[in-house]
């Protein structure tokens, strides 16, 4: 039995309120305890069912959960919430029979004590559960017969047939072909399958079909459906094509609006099915089920009859009786579709997008939110009925039409991310919009809906940040011809004070040079003259020994001047070819020390040397020239500046198998820690009233880590000494070279 606390007294929705005043009258004192769970297709027919059920349910005191749903997928959910729920009972008409996961949530409900019933149909399998059902065969054979014998046994037919996983639309179908077999003049042309389950409306669908039938067979005498929706769709058709007087059209279901047509002429039949007494009969099943648990299935099938002008008036009556209670449920539901419309009505007004609505003959606006009127600057309301033009200038009101009748035409929505349009008063503006067209239950579309969201701002603050974006890229790319003449400059700087050096250094073996060779020519020019008047031996030895001390020392000084040559040149040539080489490191080092060796004589330090000669590296000796040349100028520079004595140290070792490490330290003053992360950053330093440019150690630091392909690393302790060291590759990376 179902749990007390969820018992609401009489018949009630899912939303807990009872369908209305009538409805409790005929509640008991003492009402039966009995939850019933009706999980069904939505369907407009089926709704004297549920009209039946919920006024029979609330006399006996027993409570509905009403459950409508679309698809097999939301049945089975919607089943497994209900069990979820304590019901008693599940009555379920089944969205497709024989499917594996709706007949396992069925046993799965049987199997904790829920009683199923199924309703026009089964849920197939091997399942036994009660049935309550109409004739469905008989009632669309009894129909079929009628057509037959109004195209007296001879004419062409065809069949809007039920979804065919369904049962319903299997026995439906049965009935059809079964009556045919004996009507051998009647030729049945054209089958085509209704989808009872699509969201697209039965009477969209029942239009399309006809229209294609008729298009393949235009002299059809009769068009057979299996529901009155998809009757008056088909009536549609006919109408469009002027073909309502000659082609026969019969319905399912026997709706007021059927009885009507059938009435005025252009619905030769439908049927009616007894769904009154299906809720009277399933109601009591499900009372008979729990209260003599566990209750043996039954299965009850009614009788359906073919409505014609010949019956018309005792449908008529049957469908009359229903009308105050249908006349009660529906001031019931305007009443809640008016407090749903007032909330609707203030959240539009209150949304901050622009929202409009356009009439899809005319484009004139029949609805806009305050957003609206407070964006155009207009009273509330004051531009409904008129069109784009009375609001943009021409050009850009006819590119708006334009676009508003394709979409219309393709009945697709769109998303423009961008749309530009110009206002009287406001001047260009920048609007993202969203148009979205709305369609009648036939699917011709009615109205435009437009959301509009104003995005000027953040458009001009784009347009504003790319100019930024290209006004700092021009200074990055001024700044980088800057520091380009800038380290040209530091280049050429450090190739003058080479220049400078190596010319001063030149002076002491030149001059050497020079007076030896003056003092031989003065010997000569001697010993020419002596040689005339006569010469001695003792004459002749001095001459020789002269000679030979001048040519030595000649050779000395010339030898001292030529390797002072020949480095400065090696040096010259590196920095200027950057292409990769084998060399050897400590000749490249002692080149270099060598070139720098008349500035440090200049100074109160020395340099010590500790490169091995085995290594041997494939790189590139000009820009490590160039490393080495700064770093030990910064240690002269800096690191021993103010120091009475000092040293520098160069020293290398393998550090594996593929790389060396080279270290340049000195022990001078160090660098302090506000310094230390400072020193690679470029035009850094603290030598500016001295004239340092800041890019020695950012060059530094840059070859290593960019041409040579290693690291470097710098550590330092103030009065201590600072330590460069470089972990470079014996053999630079092929991609290292092509850069």
């Amino acid at each position: 039995m179902a749990n007390p606390r969820f018992m609401a007294g009489f018949a009630s929705i899912e939303t807990g309120k009872a369908p209305g005043p009538h409805y409790q009258k005929a509640i008991p004192e003492e009402p039966t305890e009995i939850r019933i769970g009706y999980v069904h297709q939505d369907a407009l027919c089926w709704a004297f069912f549920r009209y039946h059920l919920l006024i029979k349910a609330s006399q006996q005191g027993i409570t509905v959960l009403d459950r409508p749903v679309s698809t097999l997928k939301e049945q089975i959910a919607e089943i497994n919430s209900l069990i979820r729920e304590q019901i008693d009972v599940l009555m379920l008409r089944p969205v497709a029979s024989g499917d594996a996961d709706l007949l396992a949530v069925v046993q799965r409900a049987r199997m904790l004590g829920v009683e199923v019933i199924a309703l026009d149909g089964s849920v197939g399998g091997d399942v036994d559960i009660t049935t309550v059902s109409v004739d469905n065969a008989g009632g669309q054979a009894g129909i079929t017969d009628y057509i037959c014998q109004r195209l007296n046994g001879k004419g062409r037919i065809a069949h809007l047939q039920g979804n065919q996983n369904m049962e319903t639309g299997k026995l439906r179908t049965r009935g059809l072909h079964s009556v045919l077999a004996g009507y051998p003049g009647i030729d049945l042309v054209h089958e085509i399958e209704l989808d009872w389950g699509s969201p697209i409306p039965l009477r969209v669908q029942g239009e399309a079909l006809a229209r294609s039938a008729l298009a393949a067979h235009p002299a059809l005498d009769a068009i057979i459906t299996t529901s009155d929706e998809s009757a008056f769709g088909v009536h549609d058709a006919l109408l469009d094509l002027g073909l309502q007087d000659k082609v026969l059209v019969t319905g399912f279901d026997a709706l007021p609006e059927a009885l009507i047509a059938i009435e005025d002429g252009w619905m030769e039949a439908s049927v009616h099915q007894p769904l009154e007494l299906m809720a009277e009969r399933a109601l009591k099943d499900a009372v008979r089920l729990v209260r003599s648990k566990p209750g043996l299935p039954t299965h009850t099938q009614l009788m359906a009859e073919t409505i014609s002008k010949a019956n018309l008036l005792d449908a008529s009556l049957r469908a009359l009786r229903l009308f105050p209670n249908i006349v009660s449920e529906l001031n019931e539901r305007r009443s809640q579709q008016q407090v749903s419309a007032t909330f609707l009505e203030t959240l539009i007004d209150n949304l901050p997008d622009i929202l409009f609505v356009k009439n899809a003959e005319s484009l004139a606006y029949v609805r806009c939110n305050r957003a609206a009127d407070e964006w155009l600057a207009v009273a509330p309301g004051s531009f409904l009925g008129k069109t784009a033009f009375d609001i943009y200038p021409e050009e850009v009101a006819t590119r708006l039409q334009a676009s508003d009748r394709e979409i219309l035409a393709n009945g697709v929505p769109v998303d423009i991310s961008e749309e530009v349009l110009f206002l009287r008063d406001k001047g260009t503006r920048y609007m993202h919009t969203q148009k979205i067209p709305i369609f009648d239950t036939r699917g011709k579309p009615v109205y435009l809906l437009g959301v509009l969201q104003d995005i000027t701002e953040q458009r001009m603050a784009e347009i504003a940040l790319a100019q930024g974006a290209e006004e700092l890229e021009r200074a990055i790319e001024t700044l980088q011809k800057d520091r380009e003449k800038l380290v040209a400059a530091e280049k050429m700087a450090a190739l003058g004070a080479l220049v400078a050096g190596v010319a001063h250094e030149l002076n002491t073996p030149i001059g050497n040079g020079l007076l030896a060779a003056t003092t031989l020519m003065d010997s000569t020019r001697s010993i020419a003259e002596k040689f005339a008047s006569g010469l001695s031996r003792s004459m002749l030895n001095n001459y020789l020994a002269e000679a030979r001390d001048g040519a030595e020392i000649l050779e000395r000084n010339l030898h001292r001047a030529a390797d002072l040559i020949n480095s400065f040149k090696q040096i010259a040539v590196d920095q200027e070819n950057t292409r990769a080489r084998r060399f050897s490191l400590s000749t490249v080092v002692s080149d270099v020390l060598l070139t720098l060796m008349p500035t440090i004589k200049t100074t109160p330090f020395t340099v010590s040397l500790s490169v091995p000669d085995d290594l041997v590296l494939d790189s590139y000796p000009g820009p490590l020239e160039q490393v080495l040349i700064n770093l030990v100028n910064n240690a002269v520079i800096h690191g021993l500046a103010g120091c009475t004595d000092g040293e520098i140290s160069i020293s290398a070792s393998f550090h594996d198998p593929d790389r060396v490490v080279l270290v340049v330290e000195d022990n001078g003053k160090g660098i302090a820690d506000e310094h230390l992360q400072k020193v690679f950053t470029p035009f850094y330093t603290t030598k500016g009233d001295d004239g340092g440019s800041g890019l020695g150690l950012s060059i530094t630091h840059s070859i290593v880590t960019g041409l040579l392909g290693g690291e470097i690393e710098l550590t330092s302790t103030v009065g201590a000494g600072t330590r460069f060291c470089m972990t470079i590759p014996l053999t630079v990376k092929a991609q290292v070279q092509a850069t």
